[in-house]
């Protein structure tokens, strides 16, 4: 017998985010010669918050969603995937770049064309575009096989200026693992393959994909 399959699972439109915000307030006055010491306390005070903000973000400044490096949020939505897997007595999903570009171009042709859904405007869905990029994901099990990538999608609005690449990566794999569907694909035994894409549509949103083989 054979069975042919090609696994969907709906989109998840994530909630607008909390934004967090970052701050402190210091300095004061004295009396005598620590009058004069105000105004310094308070630039140093300032200072230290400055550094110890831009430690809790790699380093890095608040920037704008579309300033992050995407190869980055990939890289670390890969790793957060692979944690989730392992914590659920699963092996970890191989990176493969032939999945990474066909999850990439997806993320980017959605946030080009502003829509968010499986298939392109074209009707072409997951496998059919992993097809025409020349990737095809067949697997024999000897009495059935299986063909057709799996995908997860999410689009971010909103996105905290002040959260790193791990912050983001981290609440997208965590949204995914909160929706049954989703959830599902990362947790399928049958995956051993795994690809991500990452792409922003310069108005604040960015999309992200997840293919499986």
């Amino acid at each position: 017998m054979s069975r042919f399959g090609r696994r969907r699972h709906h989109r998840h439109n994530a909630p607008r985010r909390r934004r967090r915000y970052r701050g402190s307030s210091g300095g004061g006055s004295g009396y005598g010669f620590l009058a004069w010491l105000g105004p310094l306390v308070t630039v140093a005070l300032f200072a230290a918050v400055f550094l110890a903000s831009a430690g809790q973000n790699g380093g890095l400044a608040c920037v704008e969603p579309g300033a992050r490096d995407a190869s980055d949020i990939e890289h670390y939505i890969h790793q957060y995937t692979n944690e989730q897997r392992v914590l659920g007595g699963l092996e970890p999903l191989r990176h493969v770049t032939a999945i990474d570009d066909i999850a990439k171009a997806h993320s980017e042709d959605m946030a080009a064309r502003d829509y968010f859904s499986h298939y392109t405007p074209e009707g072409l869905d997951q496998t059919a575009r992993g097809e025409r990029a020349g990737y095809g994901c067949t697997k024999n099990y000897g009495t059935y096989y299986t063909h057709g990538l799996g995908e997860n999608i999410f689009q971010y609005n909103g996105i905290p200026r002040c959260d790193n690449s791990s912050d983001v990566a981290r609440y997208t794999v965590s949204e995914w693992m909160h929706s049954p569907g989703h959830r599902a694909n990362i947790m399928d035994l049958a995956y051993d393959e795994l690809g991500v894409g990452i792409a922003f549509d310069g108005r604040g949103s960015m999309y992200a994909t997840q293919n499986f083989c």
